[in-house]
């Protein structure tokens, strides 16, 4: 009886928006309640989760999203902005929850591991 493989493999690290602080501004379509649709949509929710898992920026010893301070908070807006194509100022709401839902889900299966 030959033993199993049993090695498994993860999905491995998300991609994120390659020209993401290179200077090159990315086009993300928006819906009307802001929300990223698209071909782009998935990236860019992909890089927001490679901003948020920085343990510089945003330390796992902080309880929640609420006391992330505001200058994180901005600076993680400025990013966006400054990467983005025409980001209109509605989609801050949208992107601020993200951030706080990618943040918290790696805050949980980091401290579960």
């Amino acid at each position: 009886m030959e033993a199993e493989d049993t090695t498994v493999n993860g999905r491995g690290h998300s991609k994120g928006i390659p020209e993401w602080n290179t200077g090159v501004k990315v086009e993300v379509l928006l819906d009307s309640n802001f929300q990223p649709v698209g071909d782009r949509a998935a990236q860019l929710k992909s890089q927001l989760g490679k901003i948020v898992r920085d343990g510089q920026r945003i330390p796992l010893t902080i309880m929640d999203w609420k006391s992330v301070g505001k200058k994180v908070k901005d600076e993680i807006w400025k990013e966006v902005q400054d990467n983005l194509l025409n980001v209109p100022e509605g989609y801050k709401a949208v992107c601020m929850r993200s951030c706080n839902t990618l943040w918290k889900d790696h805050k949980s299966k980091t401290k579960i591991n």
